[in-house]
C-alpha cells in the first residue's frame, strides 16, 4: 500500500546512517541485517532493482559460513527480487540455491518460504501443475509443523498458510477453475483472520 511505501522510504535514510554505524562496528551480522532491510526498503519504496540487488548481494559476501538462517534470508529475498523483476534465470538459480540451504538447516518456515518462491517462478514459466505440487509440499510441511508449535508461534505459521492458498488460489484462476479458486480465497480469510492481520482478511 502507499502508507507501506511511505514507511519504507522514511526508513531508508535511517537504515543508511545504520549502515555506515554497523561497517564501523565491525560486527557481521548486524552488517547483514542492515543490508537485508536497506534491500527491501528500496525496493518496496523506489523499485530501485540495482542499489536493492547491491545491498543484496553485499550481505550475501559478509554472511558468516556456519549461519544458515542468515545466508537463507539473504538468498530468498534477493531470489525473490529477481523473480519480481523478470530476471527469471537468474531468480531460478538463486531460488534453488536458498532451497538447497533450507534443507541443510532444516528449519520448516524456511523450506516453506522457498517452496513458495519456487512456485511463483514455476507459474511465471507456465509450469501450472508444478507450481501446484510445490505448494501442496510447502502447506504439508506447515500442517506437520502445526502439530507442535505454541500458540504464540501460529500467527506467523498462519500467515505463510494464507500465503500458500492465495498463491494456489491464483493459479486455480489461472486454470478457469472459479469455484476452487474460491474455496480457497475462504480458506485465505480464515488463516489471515487466525494470523491477526484484518487488512489482509479483508482484502481475501
Amino acid at each position: 500500500s502507499l502508507t507501506d511505501a511511505d514507511k519504507y522510504s522514511e526508513a531508508i535514510p535511517i537504515l543508511e546512517k545504520a549502515l555506515t554505524a554497523a561497517d564501523g562496528s565491525g560486527h557481521t551480522v548486524a552488517r547483514v541485517k542492515v543490508r537485508l532491510s536497506l534491500a527491501h526498503a528500496l525496493y518496496e519504496a523506489r523499485e530501485d532493482f540495482l542499489g536493492a540487488e547491491r545491498q543484496f548481494r553485499d550481505a550475501l559476501v559478509l554472511v558468516p559460513i556456519k549461519n544458515l538462517d542468515l545466508k537463507h534470508s539473504v538468498l530468498h529475498g534477493l531470489g525473490d527480487m529477481l523473480l519480481f523483476s523478470a530476471r527469471l534465470d537468474e531468480a531460478k538459480a538463486t531460488i534453488h540455491a536458498a532451497l538447497g540451504v533450507a534443507k541443510l538447516s532444516g528449519k520448516t518456515d524456511d523450506l516453506a518460504g522457498s517452496l513458495i518462491s519456487l512456485s511463483l517462478l514455476e507459474r511465471a514459466l507456465g509450469f501450472h501443475d508444478s507450481a501446484i505440487a510445490k505448494l501442496e509440499e510447502a502447506v504439508h510441511l506447515l500442517f506437520q509443523q502445526a502439530l507442535s508449535l505454541p500458540d504464540d508461534e501460529k500467527k506467523h505459521h498462519a500467515h505463510m498458510l494464507a500465503v500458500c492458498y492465495i498463491n494456489k488460489a491464483l493459479l486455480c484462476r489461472d486454470a478457469g477453475n472459479l469455484d476452487e479458486a474460491l474455496a480457497l480465497y475462504g480458506k485465505v480469510e480464515e488463516q489471515h483472520r487466525i494470523s491477526g492481520d484484518k487488512l489482509d482478511a479483508g482484502k481475501a
